[in-house]
């Protein structure tokens, strides 16, 4: 149950050996140098003890709970640096009154697998909009709201629907350009 394989350029991660067409789409994401974070494609069986685990409390007030496992637990013998901030898997664990993350969500979290609490399958682009719908919600924060004030704005499903509909047309709109310009790079004047 805890093999882990690259498959192909898509590099989609598998959690266990896949016999049969049992595994649930989920996400990694990947840590990387700055605080950037990679999505990758990966599953998980419906067993996993991932789901023993309780959501992200940001991700339960706006109704679509999602759960969080870092992967790489550090040891003595590697110290962890800047090349394990995962921005996104930050936000994830932000608090939906205040907008701060544990101490432990704050840095060196390493990659981290994100699952649906439903375990339904969860897509990168429905991550990817979930997490810049999560980054509106800081902005908030940062712009001096409170924890009501904000809730009142964001935390309902249906503000969380219009939104990611919104982030989906939007990258459909971003793949069509590149579709259109063939191959053709942009020119700078």
């Amino acid at each position: 149950m805890s093999e882990r394989k690259l498959a192909g350029p898509q590099e989609s991660l598998h959690f266990h050996q896949n016999t049969e067409n049992d595994s649930i789409a989920c996400v990694m994401l990947g840590s990387q140098a700055g605080g950037a974070s990679i999505y990758k494609k990966a599953t998980v069986l419906p067993i996993d003890d991932i789901f023993d685990q309780a959501a992200a409390p940001i991700t339960q007030s706006f109704g679509f709970p999602l759960i969080l496992r870092r992967m790489k637990p550090f040891s003595a013998h590697r110290a962890p640096s800047a090349n394990d901030d995962n921005m996104h898997a930050t936000w994830l664990m932000i608090d939906p009154g205040h907008g701060f993350a544990p101490p432990e969500w704050q840095s060196a979290v390493g990659d981290v697998l994100v699952v649906r609490a439903d375990r339904k399958p969860l897509y990168m682009t429905e991550l990817a909009a979930i997490t810049d719908y999560v980054s509106d919600i800081l902005d908030a924060f940062g712009d001096g709201m409170d924890g009501a004030e904000v809730g009142r704005r964001y935390y309902q499903k249906e503000k969380l629907v219009r939104f990611s509909n919104g982030h989906l047309r939007m990258q459909e709109q971003y793949t069509n350009l590149l579709q259109q310009r063939d191959g053709k790079s942009f020119e700078v004047e």
